[in-house]
């Protein structure tokens, strides 16, 4: 149906063409964007009671988009949703007794009615709760069954924390494969962090045979999004030619991004990188700083170096 035609059937009184008519406006699909019109076509839709019409008007008074900001009203319009069983408003009640809600066991029941209703985020944060005994009882058991819910269905979180899962052996038994395979599956979808996990399996055969050229070409994905941990040691694969030909000037520019991103081992890195002119100039001053950077970091070797300067 197109723009008109959902205007036609909004004002004969039409719940769902009132919701489709508000998200024409609020999209600018075949109108001007209109955030007022969006949640005016929102809120008669949801009172008639429409589902999709009390979530989007409880998004519009959330946020204050069309509409004053009125938090307490939007709270009961995702609660009328939820209880029609919309798993959007299912998950918002969920994370929203479990921060400023401050309501656990409300949060808990809310995920757990996505959970029911087969939604993928509200079983990961389901098993979420159950892993770390957020209004609930701790329960590796019940938390590895959500996570392999939600991971088959394609859930990047619940992917990646299922590889952490089967890589300690909680709530099930430890298996490097399994742990491997869920790790791939997310950094395939974009995890950086399972990204940074899949180059540590290639790097030393963990789950799969040792590959250090695919470990090398995990940690720069990673290192490329922001990952600290993989961009620190993807300064060392270059230093030390690792995967890749050795490159000091690659090494010192990763260490150097690194230590930017607080990395505390890339401090000491880059530090040894301007006492022994490894992809830079020789500087003993940049390395005594970045050697005391280290050392306020935890890094306890530094102080070794910072005297022997």
């Amino acid at each position: 149906m197109s723009q008109n035609d959902y205007a036609v059937a909004a004002e004969q009184g039409d719940p769902k063409a009132q919701f489709k008519l508000g998200c024409c406006y609020m999209d600018g699909t075949g109108v001007e964007t209109d955030a007022t019109r969006a949640a005016h076509w929102f809120c008669v839709s949801a009172e008639q009671g429409d589902a999709d019409g009390q979530f989007s008007y409880a998004n519009c008074l959330y946020k204050g988009l069309g509409v004053p900001e009125d938090r307490p009203a939007a709270l009961e319009y995702y609660i009328n949703a939820a209880k029609q069983d919309h798993v959007g408003a299912c998950n918002f009640l969920g994370d929203h007794f479990r921060g400023e809600g401050q309501d656990l066991p409300a949060a808990v029941g809310w995920y757990r009615r996505g959970a029911a209703l087969n939604d993928a985020a509200a079983q990961c944060s389901l098993a979420f709760c159950y892993h770390e005994g957020i209004g609930v009882e701790k329960d590796a058991d019940t938390a590895f069954g959500w996570f392999q819910k939600s991971a088959g269905q394609g859930n990047v979180a619940a992917q990646r924390l299922l590889g952490y899962l089967y890589e300690c052996g909680l709530g099930c038994p430890k298996d490097a494969k399994q742990s491997f395979e869920w790790y791939l599956k997310a950094a395939a979808q974009g995890d950086v962090f399972a990204q940074t996990n899949v180059a540590g399996c290639y790097s030393d055969g963990l789950g799969v045979e040792q590959d250090l050229a695919l470990s090398h070409h995990w940690y720069r994905k990673a290192a490329e999004k922001g990952e600290r941990g993989a961009q620190g040691l993807l300064g060392y694969f270059y230093e030390a030619g690792v995967g890749c030909e050795a490159d000091p000037k690659e090494a010192f520019r990763w260490y150097q991004v690194a230590s930017q991103n607080d990395n505390a081992t890339a401090h000491f890195l880059l530090a040894n990188c301007y006492e022994n002119g490894i992809g830079v100039e020789v500087s003993r001053e940049e390395a005594l700083k970045m050697y005391k950077r280290a050392l306020e970091a935890g890094i306890n070797q530094a102080e070794e170096r910072i005297n022997a300067l």
